[in-house]
């Protein structure tokens, strides 16, 4: 497809298309583009019109957007429709036609190119670094920008993978080809910004070197590489001179000086954690630096990154043997707390209005097992830090601060809560020496009496009339130390923190429902803290509690509430029922509401959580079932038909387990949307797939041969069959669905078909085998044995070709030993032992029954062989709505042959009257092999 001008004005006509607001037209539009991605040329003619100038901004930008889109579904696809031209110059030219772009298309860009990366480097993207390279040895800024930007994304995986020889390969590859050029641009980009360019250039320069930090960070991150280790006096000489920099000034909101500062700390923090035999000798000139950077750098929003990161540094020497002097003096540890921790945790008036005004930023960066970089988390880690070598000292000292702090509160409250709130967070501090996230604090400094503290000073600012900062502070309290307080207290504790839940703050609410949550769960020997029996006294205050919460505009999407909710229903089980109808109608209006437009995928999740706890823990019969039924299906519908790709998954999951809790026969509400399920539009969706699949069995199971009656309908069931077992990713949910298939339907309704089965599974087999394949091919060929027998499957696979059985056994029985699952594994044996017993085309080849019965007692005799099961994470990358299996309506384990309980027991039987019938066979069975079926049988 050529890049002319009627191509350009086709291509501009369908993306604005995309823009209309009839979603019809939309859908229509985005269709047509998809149609045209097999087009040679296609992906050029994007390109070409996302680089021009002439072309609208935003048209440029949709085409930015649909080219991401583009390469998402293509690069992450088992089977792409891109030609190899096209791939290949995408590949050759995209990271110079980025540098050609706006920063709005260059962003879009760059997510392709990282999406390209994922698949596809190194090994098959030799052009990308020497691209890289060529860019940045123009020493343009610029354009360094938009390669770095690019690029950068793909080597931060060196930060958290684990290590492995593939990993190391990468690296040196990107090393050989970036240490150099990296080097070159940062020692020649530091003075060229100390030389005091115009502020345009400057900031220019600020984001290159942000950029090379960025990268020089992924690549020592996991080893010292030869090249930087050489080159150590550069680059330390280098992050001198970028913390010497000025601050930013007040018209520059986001700070890139003090950015570019915050990342050469992180890389300071990870030599001197990691590499500090190579560094020390600097080590001390960088504490005197980034002490001077904390007591001159202002309390601005856009420093706290900084500062975080400038404490962990401070934390990090703190807590190495090699440094601990630098902080024994006393008077150097005063003056720590003095000008930087006690500073760092008092909160400031931005906090104050953060709390007020958006009170989800402030849970996000101050709630338990936030990752969010803080001043007071900085502050918090610093003491624990300085408390490894110095905790007697450091002890005493803040045992002081805490006195003076609540002395400044006794002695104006209205006016010094901060100083109170500060205490409280000091304590926290200093009496944290382990914690666990989701159990809260699990060791603390045994200097300190958290039940002492907690009567005196927290206990009090649970009451109605304190200011909710203080309110929040004990909450927060409790929650954390939630271990180290007495069962008694917490008794205490519970009613006075449900009456916070309606607290007219958000922050104050939140916490309430968190600690709810944390309690809820929460053991001691092995007892939950509060039972179902325990919860009864105030199972109603704290349901109405939550509920009316809910309902409040402040809350409407509140995770922590929703999530009590779930954890109480969880708790109080079968005493939920006098309730359950309010909850479920709660519910119901809550999920219409949410369904116009999801946002909040953890409230999302809590919510379809508490519709599986109501079900799960409610009594099976019709009457109940109908009452949930009446109250779900409005919802369910609405989500179905408008097609809310968040919630299908969730709607899918929990009519499954409406079904399988309800009784045979298979009402109409349920019928109708039998025939929808087998429709390709909704298996587009590969979130959809595991709760498809799962609804479609439990169709079969309470069905059976009364569904699938016509030729159209059995067809469609196993046209999904053959969709799923041409994947990779999604062939085990095939084997799933094809035994029920075989379990529940009569024979005669899909023997015609069972040719065809066979014979995709076996192509299947021959062009793409992975061991996850093979063990599903074992499991499902056992379990037709042992549902339509041994001479049946024989004879089935000699109807494809002759000898076909013997060769599929002879190929895959060696692997039977590396089927995992016990009821995977008891399923092979039952098979194994209906064609060792009952098969007298096995039984007619000797050395084929003897080598079955080996593999029988070496199923039952060794343990299971680990293997790679061959899903690579290329072939599950790329967005997808996602499917989050939900815990409360959990498929329930199905066995098909529960009615034999054991395995062995029932081999033992079979072999026991096969033998009896066959004497003759007995006595070539070997010794050692008797005396193992002889145990079986005693």
């Amino acid at each position: 497809m050529e890049a002319n001008e009627e191509n350009l004005q086709a291509l501009a006509h369908y993306l604005q298309l995309t823009f209309d607001p009839t979603k019809s037209v939309r859908k229509e539009a985005e269709e047509f583009l998809q149609t045209q991605e097999s087009s040679d040329g296609w992906a050029q003619l994007v390109l070409h019109m996302v680089t021009l100038e002439t072309v609208d901004q935003s048209l440029r930008l949709a085409g930015a957007i649909y080219f991401k889109n583009f390469v998402k579904r293509q690069w992450n696809s088992e089977e792409p429709t891109l030609s190899e031209g096209d791939r290949a110059f995408i590949k050759a030219s995209v990271l110079e036609l980025l540098i050609q772009t706006n920063d709005a298309c260059q962003k879009q860009l760059s997510e392709a190119i990282a999406i390209i990366a994922k698949v596809d480097f190194p090994e098959r993207w030799d052009e990308l670094m020497p691209s890289l390279v060529q860019q940045l040895q123009t020493m343009d800024f610029h354009a360094i920008i938009g390669v770095l930007s690019a690029t950068n994304p793909i080597f931060w995986k060196y930060r958290y993978t684990e290590r492995s020889d593939d990993l190391f390969r990468e690296i040196i590859y990107v090393l050989e080809h970036l240490a150099s050029p990296i080097t070159t641009v940062f020692e020649q980009g530091v003075p060229a910004l100390q030389a005091g360019p115009d502020a345009e250039t400057a900031a220019s320069i600020l984001k290159c070197l942000d950029l090379v930090v960025q990268v020089f960070h992924s690549l020592n991150a996991q080893d010292l590489p030869a090249f930087f280790e050489d080159h150590m006096k550069e680059w330390m000489t280098g992050f001198s001179g970028v913390l010497a920099f000025p601050a930013s000034g007040e018209d520059d909101d986001e700070g890139q000086a003090e950015q570019l500062k915050s990342n050469v700390c992180q890389v300071l923090c990870l030599y001197a954690r990691k590499y500090d035999d190579d560094c020390g000798e600097y080590v001390g000139g960088f504490v005197e630096q980034i002490w001077q950077l904390l007591t001159t750098t202002g309390s601005d929003f856009k420093f706290d990154q900084l500062v975080s990161n400038a404490l962990s540094f401070l934390t990090v020497v703190a807590s190495h043997s090699a440094h601990k002097e630098l902080f024994a003096d006393p008077d150097t540890l005063k003056q720590i707390f003095e000008m930087v921790i006690i500073p760092n945790m008092i909160l400031r008036d931005s906090d104050g209005e953060m709390f007020e005004d958006d009170p989800e930023e402030f849970i996000r960066r101050d709630m338990e097992g936030s990752d969010a970089e803080t001043r007071r988390r900085g502050a918090n880690e610093l003491i624990r830090g300085l408390c490894k070598y110095w905790e007697e000292k450091v002890t005493a000292l803040c045992s002081d601060y805490v006195s003076t702090l609540l002395a400044a509160y006794e002695a104006d409250p209205a006016e010094n809560w901060p100083q109170k709130d500060a205490a409280v967070f000091l304590v926290s501090s200093l009496a944290t020496r382990a914690k666990v996230e989701g159990q809260g604090i699990t060791q603390v400094n045994d200097a300190i009496d958290i039940m002492q503290f907690l009567e005196a000073n927290v206990v009090g600012d649970l009451q109605p009339d304190v200011l909710p900062p203080l309110q929040a502070a004990a909450l927060k309290f409790v929650t954390l130390f939630r271990q180290q307080i007495s069962t008694e207290a917490h008794g205490q504790l519970f009613p006075l923190v449900i009456n916070h839940l309606n607290s007219p703050s958000t922050v104050v609410g939140s916490y309430a429902a968190a600690y709810i949550d944390r309690i809820l769960i929460m053991k001691r020997e092995g007892q939950p803290l509060i039972s179902s029996e325990g919860l009864s006294g105030v199972l109603e205050p704290l349901l109405t509690g939550l509920f009316e919460a809910m309902a409040r505009a402040d809350h409407s999407e509140n995770e922590y509430i929703m999530k009590a909710i779930m954890r109480t229903i969880v708790t109080a089980k079968a005493m939920i029922e006098p309730y359950i109808l309010t909850i479920i109608n709660c519910l119901s209006e809550k999920l219409v509401e949410v369904s116009k437009n999801p946002g909040k995928p953890r409230f999302n999740h809590y919510m379809f959580e508490s519709f599986g706890c109501c079900v799960r823990f409610s009594p099976a019969d019709t009457e109940t079932i109908a009452v949930f039924e009446q109250a779900f299906f409005p919802p369910f519908e609405y989500i179905l038909s408008q097609g809310v790709e968040e919630f299908t998954p969730y709607a899918f999951q929990l009519l499954s387990q409406l079904l399988e809790k309800r009784p045979a026969p298979i009402p109409e509400t349920y019928m109708a949307l039998l025939g929808g399920l087998t429709s390709p539009d909704l298996w587009q969706n590969t979130a959809n797939t595991t709760p498809l699949v799962r609804l479609l069995n439990a169709f079969l199971v309470k069905g059976r041969d009364t569904l699938f009656t016509t030729d159209q309908e059995l067809l469609a069931l196993l046209g999904v069959f053959q969709k799923l077992i041409a994947s990779r990713m999604w062939d085990h949910e095939g084997f799933n669905l094809l035994q029920h298939i075989i379990e529940c339907l009569s024979m005669v309704q899909y023997q015609e078909h069972f040719g065809t089965i066979l014979t995709l599974l076996l192509q299947r087999m021959q062009s793409s085998r992975t061991p996850k394949f093979t063990k599903g091919f074992l499991v499902f060929l056992c379990h037709a044995v042992a549902v339509l027998g041994g001479t049946f499957m024989v004879q089935s696979f000699e109807g494809i070709q002759e000898n076909l059985f013997s060769r599929i056994l002879n190929r895959v029985l060696s692997d039977v030993q590396k089927v995992s699952g016990d009821i995977e594994r008891k399923t092979c044996a039952i098979g194994l032992t209906k064609l060792i017993t009952e098969t007298p085309e096995v039984l007619a080849n000797p050395e084929a029954w003897l080598s079955l019965l080996e593999c029988q007692l070496k199923l039952f005799e060794l343990p299971t062989e680990e293997t790679d099961d061959g899903v690579d994470e290329e072939a599950q990358s790329g967005y997808k709505a996602a499917f989050n299996k939900l815990a409360f309506a959990g498929d329930p384990t199905h066995d098909p042959f529960e009615f034999i309980p054991d395995a062995r027991a029932y081999f033992a039987q079979e072999i026991t009257k096969f033998f009896s019938a066959n004497p003759d066979v007995q006595q070539t069975v070997p010794a050692n092999f008797m005396q193992m079926i002889q145990g079986y049988c005693s």
